[in-house]
């Protein structure tokens, strides 16, 4: 990280400062996400999360990656940063558990707690280190997941020895006065909202500075996981007391991700795990922890806001660089997800970011539908069903769709009863002309790209939304070193280039290979069912690579999810450039 960014995010924090100071009271009730246990998610996001229980979760070997680490304890573990991420694997494990509703998973999962808490010692710790190593390094990351996972499972399943497991490890935790790390807030939060405990909710306030970001390093500052993941906690706390201010710096990394160009056009985040507004996309950049963690934050800033950029912003990343992140049959997972360079798989299946995909890809079907007492709002579109409860109404609701390959909807409202109510549909950033019929009636207002679309009315049992999201291309103007570039994206997904569809023409050690293409070529959609049902890919005319003059040479654009994808930015003529290149839609936000 250059020294001239840090000055950068120093003024922009200043500035933010000022704006949220300047925030408007909170709404009174904040939406909330349709439990896991109350949805049955199909489609894109379903084959995902299948993919991860069947081929990636249930296919590791729990014993080499994980439990002898814990029941061995040596003062050198061998773990790489002696980090192996149990807590996280079994936060995932239980929500998924809980989904599913599976009795052959739940008894896995069963299995693996049981195994990890008989590791357990008197002091109430569980970890790989021996007592004279305890407390150093990230040793107190690894404690403070493994109670996250605990608490989900006294959560979810109401299992008595996670929870007593859970409260003794917390209890050696704060009986150590251990400092803040990546987790613990999150931790202690979980179990004041289980157990109703004020010492947690006070060690995480008062010792561990909560509010006020207090504690941390520089690391924790400018690393994107970590900074984020706290930012996520201050939204946990805003839920129990909200105060403007717990909003700071949520609110600042989306200005950040967003006018500073800290986000990529795939939805990755960071170069080295931390902070970067190069827009480089090469080597190291784009790490799952962070992607899944914003995913975390702006779900919970949509509860808060009901603003749809944030959903906008979800969606991004999760067709890219979360599924981007594994591969096409669920078994491997990545660390980075580069859009500019060749891509690798994370060679093991313990450490941070494989458990915190596989956490996050656990908790997608809670961000598809929110609802208030009287509202529903619909986030995600996705083939689905579940149940709410609308003003005490149990209501069910079903979409069928075969979205991000269509932008086709139908939702089917099943109310027990007739009953008037909202439901909100979020109408992207990127369509502009969205059309909305109810039981084959268009309706009245046109819906507005970048807001929610709301239909007020009597819904009976059988009542059809018809939402269509026309899926135009467009090629998206680069920023930073992708300026006077541009990408291809329909929707939501971001199109790349691979060598092994383009006749090795492309070198992935060349930083800003020139690529230029002419727009006006491009083809129909083919499909393209390589890496997922209901995959596209298009071809373009390439002028010339590298200064070289091509003729009669057509490049294949595939979907992001392209594992062997290594390029995604190329160059257009400049007579053709201000005519067709329009600026990401996250930059209009404030303009929508």
């Amino acid at each position: 990280m250059t020294l001239s960014f840090n000055l950068h995010s120093k003024f922009f924090f200043i500035i933010i400062t000022g704006l949220l100071l300047s925030c408007s009271a909170p709404k009174p009730e904040l939406l909330q996400p349709v439990n896991v246990t109350d949805i049955t998610v199909d489609g894109e996001i379903g084959r995902r999360i299948d993919v991860t229980i069947n081929k990636n979760l249930l296919a590791i070997d729990m014993e080499d990656q994980f439990l002898r680490h814990f029941r061995q304890q040596k003062e050198k573990p061998e773990l790489r940063d002696d980090f192996c991420g149990i807590g996280m694997f079994i936060d995932g494990l239980v929500t998924f558990a809980a989904y599913k509703k599976d009795s052959s998973l739940t008894a896995f999962k069963d299995h693996i707690i049981n195994e990890l808490l008989h590791t357990q010692d008197s002091t109430g710790y569980m970890g790989v280190y021996t007592p004279p190593m305890r407390k150093k390094n990230w040793d107190n990351h690894e404690s403070a997941y493994i109670i996250m996972g605990l608490v989900n499972d006294y959560h979810y399943f109401k299992n008595q020895n996670s929870l007593r497991a859970a409260q003794r490890l917390a209890e050696n935790m704060v009986n150590h006065k251990d400092p803040y790390i990546c987790g613990f807030e999150q931790a202690l939060l979980a179990l004041y909202r289980e157990t109703g405990d004020k010492q947690y909710y006070k060690y995480c306030v008062n010792e561990l500075g909560l509010p006020v970001f207090k504690g941390g390093s520089e690391h924790h500052s400018t690393h994107v996981y970590g900074y984020i993941a706290r930012a996520y906690a201050q939204l946990l706390l805003y839920e129990m007391e909200p105060d403007p201010l717990l909003l700071y710096r949520s609110k600042a990394a989306i200005e950040n991700m967003i006018t500073f160009h800290a986000m990529d056009i795939t939805g990755t985040i960071g170069s080295w795990e931390h902070w970067n507004n190069t827009c480089a996309g090469i080597g190291a950049c784009g790490e799952t922890c962070a992607s899944a963690y914003a995913l975390r934050m702006l779900g919970k800033l949509l509860q808060i806001e009901r603003n749809s950029l944030y959903g906008d912003m979800m969606e991004r990343i999760i067709y890219n660089a979360l599924f981007a992140a594994q591969s096409p049959d669920g078994r491997q997972l990545r660390y980075f997800t580069p859009f500019e360079d060749e891509r690798v798989y994370y060679p093991d299946d313990y450490f941070c970011c494989p458990n915190n995909f596989r956490r996050i890809m656990a908790e997608l079907p809670a961000f598809i539908y929110y609802q208030a007492q009287d509202s529903i709002f619909v986030n995600l579109y996705n083939e689905s069903q579940a149940e709410l409860l609308i003003n005490g109404n149990k209501t069910g609701l079903s979409q069928t769709t075969d979205y991000p390959a269509s932008g086709k909807v139908i939702i089917t409202v099943s109310p027990e009863k007739a009953e008037t109510f909202t439901i909100l549909l979020r109408i992207p950033s990127w369509c502009s002309d969205a059309h909305i019929g109810v039981n084959g009636v268009v309706v009245d207002a046109k819906p507005v790209r970048g807001h929610f679309y709301a239909i007020n009315r009597q819904w009976r049992a059988g009542d059809e939304i018809n939402l269509s999201l026309p899926m135009e291309l467009r090629f998206i103007s680069g920023t930073m070193e992708q300026y006077n570039r541009a990408a291809l994206m329909r929707g939501p997904v971001v199109f790349c280039l691979s060598n092994e569809d383009n006749h090795n023409l492309l070198d992935a050690r060349i930083r800003k290979q020139q690529i230029l293409v002419d727009p006006q070529s491009i083809s129909a959609v083919v499909a393209d069912s390589r890496f997922r049902p209901g995959g596209a890919q298009y071809s373009v005319r390439a002028l010339a690579i590298g200064g070289k003059t091509l003729q009669n040479t057509r490049l294949i654009l595939s979907e992001f999810i392209n594992p062997d994808g290594i390029k995604t930015f190329f160059d257009l003529p400049d007579s053709l450039f201000n005519k067709l290149v329009v600026e990401d839609e996250f930059l209009l936000k404030d303009k929508l």
